[in-house]
């Protein structure tokens, strides 16, 4: 967004480099100012021209920090967050590139609204509001600072993996294959779609990119992917109003802050404010290995997006030790076990006798319980048994491109759809057992 011109007020931003030390520890100093140097850029291609300026008052500037004022007219509060919020997201999908290496940048904005006077001490309340502001933006957790060549080494080619599949998902490569979650003795009953984010490869099956997006995760940098995904699957919901998608998001981008209060998530709330049938379609998935960063943000946004009909599930149930605490701090909607449950099931009486337990455990307190992993039909036979009412597989070829659900005679729309926004079906279409 360009700003206004003379006659403005003068807004002021402290935009942190909140990866300094990590860029600074594997790739030199010279890498942090050419960072800096792409910040600078950014904020002109996004603000238009701004001034930047030395700290005011008693503050220093931290190490990776840029103050710069900018001239616009007086702008609402939620204009200015979604501004912040593309700045960041602009920003941070744009790789440095830097001797030879691309390297993306983990971006907060502080902002202070523009304040009576222009002399010194004006200034200098002005920046130290918006330094108190970026003090309150919750940065996702990143990633250790690499002290050894071997870390240090890790720490860029994870930068490396990263940034490739952000341009590719930027370049419209990557797509989303879908896979049904659907009843275990019938298949046509299908409760909604997994959207898996996958690449093309040639004529072989397409590449999963479980490995990029755990580089995201190490880097801090998950939810730099987490929001373009959430929009595309916006846009697959918008295009076809008989689905429901359910797709896999990082638990460090469960938050509203991470580009500075309130700051972050602003197209997706926009988005789910104007159209609540979006919302009551889209279930957003958890993995329980996944650490929180920040349990208060995480709750907030959690409820925040219930409120509007987003419904919340647990992937990967059981893998850790935090499986049941995670239950009882978000209470998801819906249940994933983890897949390699099943699979020790078939070969342990132990792990079967665990594996019922917790579906038990897990159908007390949600309300659909869901078995991942049932790829033969002895896996089925045991989810059964095991108290199991919907699964899922995690065999390649149950995972297709092809949208199998636009079909004129549906079964499973009455079941999709969010209780508080349920509407009749067609008289066409055969409803699924609630």
């Amino acid at each position: 967004m360009a700003n206004t011109a003379t006659g403005g007020s003068n807004y002021l931003f402290v935009v942190r480099l909140n990866n300094a030390a990590v860029i600074a520890a594997a790739y030199g100093p010279r890498a942090v100012d050419a960072a800096l140097a792409h910040l600078r850029a950014g904020l002109e291609r996004a603000l238009g021209p701004v001034r930047l300026s030395p700290p005011a008052g008693e503050g220093e500037p931290g190490e990776g920090e840029i103050v710069a004022r900018m001239q616009a007219a007086p702008l609402e509060p939620a204009l200015l967050r979604a501004l912040i919020d593309e700045l960041c997201t602009d920003l941070g999908t744009t790789p440095l590139r830097h001797e030879g290496q691309r390297i993306l940048l983990s971006v907060s904005v502080g902002h202070a609204d523009p304040v009576m006077g222009t002399g010194a001490r004006a200034v200098a309340v002005q920046e130290a509001e918006a330094r108190r502001c970026l003090l309150a933006a919750t940065v996702s957790a990143a990633s250790e600072i690499p002290r050894t060549a071997l870390a240090r080494r890790a720490c860029r080619e994870d930068m490396a993996a990263a940034a490739t599949l952000l341009e590719q998902v930027a370049r419209g490569e990557a797509f989303f294959a879908w896979r049904p979650v659907h009843k275990v003795r019938e298949p046509g009953k299908v409760l909604h779609h997994e959207a898996l984010l996958r690449l093309p490869c040639g004529r072989g099956a397409p590449i999963e990119c479980g490995e990029a997006r755990g580089a995201l995760e190490r880097l801090g940098l998950a939810h730099l992917l987490d929001r373009q995904l959430v929009s595309k699957a916006l846009d697959e919901l918008d295009a076809d109003a008989g689905t429901t998608i359910a797709l896999g998001i990082s638990a460090q981008s469960l938050s509203f802050h991470l580009n500075g209060p309130d700051a972050t998530w602003t197209e997706l709330l926009s988005r789910l404010r104007r159209d609540r049938d979006l919302a009551g379609r889209l279930i957003l998935e958890i993995h329980e290995a996944s650490p929180l960063a920040a349990i208060a943000d995480a709750l907030a946004f959690v409820c925040e997006l219930r409120a509007l009909g987003v419904r919340l599930a647990i992937a990967g149930f059981g893998s850790a030790s935090s499986a049941f605490r995670r239950l009882l701090v978000l209470l998801p909607d819906m249940v994933k076990l983890d897949a390699a449950l099943l699979d020790a099931a078939c070969r342990d009486d132990d792990a079967r006798a665990r594996m019922g337990q917790l579906v038990g455990r897990a159908r007390s307190l949600t309300g659909r319980v869901i078995v991942d992993g049932a790829d033969s039909a002895l896996h089925r036979e045991l989810a059964l048994e095991c108290g199991a009412e919907w699964i899922t597989a995690t065999c390649p070829q149950d995972a297709s491109a092809r949208r199998a659900w636009f079909v004129p005679r549906r079964q499973d729309i009455v079941e999709n759809i969010h209780p508080a926004i349920l509407r009749p079906a067609p008289a066409a279409t055969a409803p699924a057992e609630a």
